[in-house]
């Protein structure tokens, strides 16, 4: 028997959204296309999302958090990535031994540049039943700023234990969200808290 996200997780672009590939809601479109020698599509580039994913089934009763912009808890509990507890435990490890914040310490481990969120609010859910999700460590993530200069996030540079994330496909649909989770919780974060201790590598981008 399915899950209740099981039809989300079966179209094809649930698996390249989960690798931090381009995806298009154009019908043929082929975004980030690597070409081989013979014109030929020999992979896809990708930017964040999860370097080797592999397909899990979330129990009921989990507890999952997750990171996003303050203030609407609805907008962050509406996202597709989460931590289970085993990895945000891994997250505060991190911070504690290296005297950074929490907000930091996913940003680093979970390669979220600080141009793709402030990471105000930390939200806490219960799944209601189980849920399909891809699960893994993070890859590189690459964000440019205003000024031109590139933010290269590499969590396999900060620790050796990696943090593995969950890519859980439907929770958009408001319907299928109220059956798959309830917020049990949430922190508002201070900007400056969310990101004392991020330090990704910088270079001017080309």
């Amino acid at each position: 028997m399915g899950t209740i996200n099981q039809s989300y997780m079966d179209r094809p672009d649930a698996i390249r959204m989960a690798r931090g590939q381009t995806v298009s809601l154009r019908p043929g479109a082929n975004l980030g296309e690597i070409y081989g020698p013979g014109g030929e599509v020999i992979g896809h580039s990708t930017n964040g999302g999860i370097r080797n994913p592999r397909k899990v089934q979330i129990p009921a009763g989990e507890i999952l958090l997750r990171f996003g912009v303050a203030p609407s808890v609805g907008n962050v509990a509406a996202g597709s990535w989460w931590l289970d507890f085993d990895n945000y435990k891994k997250l505060e490890s991190y911070a504690d031994s290296h005297g950074a914040s929490v907000g930091a310490a996913a940003r680093m481990l979970c390669a979220v540049p600080a141009e793709w969120s402030s990471m105000t609010l930390l939200v806490q859910a219960r799944s209601l039943q189980s849920l399909s999700a891809f699960k893994g460590e993070g890859n590189p993530a690459y964000a440019t700023n205003a000024v031109n200069v590139q933010s290269i996030v590499n969590p396999r540079l900060y620790s050796k234990d990696p943090v593995e994330q969950l890519f859980i496909p439907g929770l958009s649909n408001p319907d299928l969200r109220k059956q798959a989770l309830i917020v049990r919780g949430y922190r508002m974060i201070p900007g400056a808290e969310a990101g004392f201790g991020y330090a990704p590598e910088l270079q001017l981008a080309r």
